[in-house]
């Protein structure tokens, strides 16, 4: 697991942004979001192991005052841009009402789709990449 990554999301989740250059008030009177980008699907191991390390490790160290997004793209079976476009439409809905704070992509392909979607789906969230091999 990348610690340095891990260290980050949790001094960000630990301090309710309160020491971020970035911080607004209206992420101080609640959890922070956090969303995880899977690029393929559930079945994967290796990114299924790293987004449960990293649940676990950041409902430790907030005690639970987080709220975890998850999201699959299944990627691997559908790689076609109008699926990628389509689900990047989705999302920007879904998330409309509550805006992630901090995305962590999951591998090369998520981090290339929050690269090209993410002013739709959370313009103001920080964006992580991490290695799921």
């Amino acid at each position: 697991m990348g610690w340095s990554l891990l260290a980050s999301l949790l001094r960000i989740a630990s301090n309710s942004y309160g020491v971020t250059a970035d911080t607004s008030p209206a992420l101080l009177d609640r959890p922070p979001r956090v969303l995880i980008l899977y690029a393929y699907d559930e079945r994967i191991a290796a990114t299924t192991t790293a987004g449960e390390a990293l649940r676990s490790r950041l409902l430790e160290a907030t005690d639970g005052k987080i709220d975890l997004f998850s999201e699959f793209l299944d990627l691997s079976r559908f790689p076609e841009a109008d699926h990628v476009a389509r689900i990047g439409r989705y999302l920007a809905q879904k998330y409309a009402p509550r805006r992630p704070d901090v995305i962590v992509a999951l591998g090369k392909e998520s981090a290339s789709f929050i690269s090209t979607n993410r002013s739709a789906i959370a313009p103001d969230a920080r964006a992580k990449r991490k290695s799921s091999g």
